[in-house]
């Protein structure tokens, strides 16, 4: 029975991360979600925020638990710390408020287009799709706002070209985020929500 239970506290404790993930990234969604339907003068479901309160509580018993077994060890003190707050930066830092991030966005949709170091012909212009140039146009600096660009679909059809410093770095900056707006591409999906994900994907890289 011993032997039973310290396999499942070793289960438990090699996929604690994970679930501080899980659950903290369902807390971001769905206080997003409340934050949205407020600016829209939405009633919001007491679910969710009975939900937002309990999914609160549980990443923080979960890493506590977490953070009680490994005291001694740094590294895995951080991984509980850095991923709730590291989610909760990319979910509600939206794309292009921060200074020069639409640069960094227009040079990683270029180095998904195999452009590895930006063509200097046409004084370096980078060619995105219309629809992420609108995305930094509109000033999206509500959830509201978000919420109702998110709801368009995805189009690569046309194509603008942009001016950004960012054209000059290395692509290598870009490794996490470029394939993700390769299969955004792909999949036609729409270049708001594929910017999230991109930004999950650079939050994971680095840690």
């Amino acid at each position: 029975m011993n032997i039973k239970n310290e396999k499942i506290q070793k289960i438990y404790y090699m996929i604690s991360p994970i679930i501080t993930f899980i659950l903290s990234m369902i807390l971001a969604i769905i206080i997003y979600k409340i934050q949205y339907m407020n600016e829209d003068l939405i009633r919001i479901p007491v679910i969710y925020k009975l939900l937002s309160i309990i999914l609160g509580i549980l990443i923080i018993i979960n890493a506590a638990f977490y953070i009680k077994k490994y005291k001694n060890y740094l590294e895995k003190i951080f991984l509980q710390i850095v991923i709730p707050i590291g989610i909760c930066y990319m979910v509600f830092m939206i794309p292009c408020q921060a200074p020069d991030e639409e640069g960094h966005i227009f040079k990683a949709y270029d180095v998904s287009l195999g452009h590895l170091v930006t063509n200097i012909e046409n004084n370096g212009n980078i060619y995105v799709p219309s629809q992420m140039l609108d995305m930094y146009k509109q000033n999206l600096n509500t959830y509201s706002k978000v919420h109702n660009f998110m709801s368009l679909k995805g189009d690569y059809n046309n194509s603008v070209d942009v001016q950004t410093a960012a054209k000059s770095n290395s692509f290598i900056g870009y490794i996490a985020t470029a394939p993700v707006y390769f299969l955004g591409r792909l999949l036609n999906i729409n270049v708001l929500l594929v910017s999230y994900i991109a930004k999950l994907a650079n939050f994971l890289l680095y840690i």
